[in-house]
């Protein structure tokens, strides 16, 4: 059996900065977690998810989404589409 140990990556949303923050400090603090990306908002979210295919995303459930003209790829509730 082997023993290596493979790292989470994570991408990390939340619209609050000091809760965003709070959440990355904890999360870096632990080595078996990587943050590939910190979003302030549900579209940047959804990039980064696209971008980075993190293990686990951590995203607040009511976190804000820009107007319909501003989304790309999200739905009415946020949804990924």
């Amino acid at each position: 059996m082997s023993d290596v140990r493979k790292n989470v990556r994570l991408v990390i949303a939340d619209d609050h900065p000091i809760v965003l923050e709070g959440i990355a400090k904890v999360l870096e603090a632990e080595a078996d977690f990587v943050i590939c990306a910190k979003c302030s908002n549900g579209t940047d979210a959804l990039h980064a998810i696209r971008e980075h295919r993190p293990d686990v995303g951590r995203i607040e459930r009511w976190i804000p989404v820009p107007c319909s003209s501003e989304r790309d790829g999200v739905g009415p509730q946020g949804e990924a589409l």
